[in-house]
Formats: C-alpha cells, sequence, structure tokens
C-alpha cells in the first residue's frame, strides 16, 4: 500500500509539471549570442502577465527616454511579442537553454553568470576610457609638435617633410592604442 501512494505521488508530480504552464519556461535572464556588445534580456510575469525587458543591462531606450518593459502575449505553449507590424513569437530549444526572437539566439545565464557580464562591461568600459585618454595626450602632444612645425620652418616644401617625420614618428604609438587616430580627438 505505501508502494501504490509513492507511485501515485510521483506520476501526480510527474503530470502537473507536463501539464503545467508552459510559458514559465521562458522565465529568466537570456544573454544575446550574435553580437558584439553585451546584452541581456529578462522575461519575468506579474500574476498571469508576461514581461520582457530587452536589454537590463540599459535604463533608457535608443532615443534616451525611460524603457519599460514590454507585454507578451501568451499562445497555446509560446509567448510573442509584438514590433508594431505583427507577433513575433519566442521560440525556445528543445533543451530550454537557448531562446529564439526573430533572428536573435540568447543563452539562458543564471543572476551569478549575469554579475560576470556585468563585470565584463566596467572593465571594458575603463579600458575604453584609458585608451580615450592616452590618444587625446598623444593627440595633443602631435598636434603642438605640428603647430610648431608651421612657426619654425618658413618653407612649405620643408614644413611637408618635418610634418611627414613627425607623423612617422607618433604613427606606431598612435596605432598602438585601439580605435586612436591621429589627428582627432575623441
Amino acid at each position: 500500500m505505501k508502494n501504490t501512494g509513492f507511485v501515485l505521488i510521483a506520476v501526480t508530480l510527474i503530470l502537473s509539471g507536463c501539464f503545467g504552464d508552459p510559458h514559465k519556461s521562458y522565465l529568466g535572464l537570456w544573454q544575446r549570442q550574435d553580437i558584439n556588445l553585451e546584452q541581456v534580456l529578462e522575461i519575468t510575469q506579474d500574476g498571469d502577465t508576461y514581461f520582457l525587458d530587452e536589454n537590463i543591462l540599459q535604463d533608457t531606450d535608443m532615443f534616451g527616454r525611460k524603457k519599460s518593459p514590454m507585454t507578451l502575449t501568451k499562445n497555446d505553449d509560446y509567448l510573442s511579442a509584438s514590433n508594431g507590424l505583427g507577433p513575433l513569437p519566442l521560440g525556445l530549444s528543445d533543451d530550454q537553454k537557448t531562446l529564439h526572437l526573430s533572428d536573435r539566439s540568447y543563452r539562458k545565464i543564471s543572476a551569478e553568470q549575469l554579475e560576470g557580464v556585468k563585470a565584463g562591461i566596467e572593465k571594458k568600459s575603463a579600458e575604453h576610457e584609458k585608451n580615450r585618454e592616452a590618444c587625446k595626450s598623444l593627440n595633443a602632444d602631435y598636434l603642438q609638435q605640428r603647430s610648431q612645425i608651421s612657426t619654425d620652418v618658413s618653407d612649405a616644401r620643408e614644413q611637408v617633410k618635418q610634418r611627414k617625420a613627425l607623423e612617422d614618428q607618433f604613427k606606431p604609438k598612435s596605432n598602438a592604442i585601439p580605435h586612436c587616430v591621429l589627428g582627432f580627438s575623441w
């Protein structure tokens, strides 16, 4: 009798999992896979309503306005978003670790992995700022020395020759700094 009760409970739990809300599989954090920029979307639930925040790493949309999550539409066994032109179904892989939205793919991540993504963004931002400052300093030095050539040398051909030599001197330094263009400031 004890075994029958155990089996009945196990079958009930299995069936309730199989016939539960299929939309719950969409809940969580999803990191975009097909771009270099970091993008993490989040699907949440409030009561019977599902919401999608397209990128939780940003507080504003592309127009600088405060973002608000998009309400998703529940269909029989999937969720869909609306882009104003029609519904965009969200698809899940069989293992429920990959989310597909239009032509984009997302991998499910944990809250701990999200913290790693944020730390990576902060590191890249600090590195970018360091490179920007280095480029700015290099360009200030280059432009100052270049303007001095115009003051010190009156012959146009000699000016061109000295400017070319100066550029040849500074170009390797500029190339060593990512995204630094000699003669331009960020």
